[in-house]
């Protein structure tokens, strides 16, 4: 009975680990994921500043010129959230059947708190990063090309 119960204790104490490491981990990740795209979105206004000038010169105000910018990264962050949850349901099913055939009885739960979280901070990540590239926007001048 003792050896069962030490045996259970390391393990949590393991797995405590791995959740901290793990954690850390995620956070590291998420901060070089916003610095990355602070850094794409500032030199993609750079190159897309010709195409803003044009849409400019036809009438797109600066607001709607804005608008079509928050409107592209909300998108683009929906759908990579959505591919990216597939994809890692995915794999974490395909991993928990190899583990399976090895350790025997494993749990497998979807966290639908965890991805809408995860989708939620990826939009706000995608929004904030348009809004800091919005003065970059405002400083086009019409009929500025490079």
């Amino acid at each position: 009975y003792q050896s069962y119960t030490e045996d259970y204790d390391s393990a949590r104490d393991m797995m405590a680990v791995v959740r901290a490491i793990a954690t850390v981990a995620i956070i590291i990740l998420l901060i070089m994921y916003m610095v990355n795209i602070i850094n794409i979105k500032s030199a993609e206004m750079i190159i897309r500043k010709n195409e803003l000038n044009t849409l400019r010169a036809i009438g797109m105000s600066i607001r709607q010129q804005s608008r079509m910018l928050y409107a592209e990264s909300v998108i683009t962050a929906i759908i990579s959230a959505v591919l990216g949850s597939i994809i890692g349901v995915i794999s974490s099913l395909y991993i928990v059947n190899v583990m399976l055939e090895v350790w025997g009885e494993i749990h497998f739960t979807v966290k639908w708190n965890v991805i809408i979280f995860t989708a939620v901070l990826l939009i706000a990540i995608n929004i904030f990063n348009v809004w800091m590239s919005k003065p970059d926007v405002r400083e086009i001048q019409v009929g500025e090309y490079y």
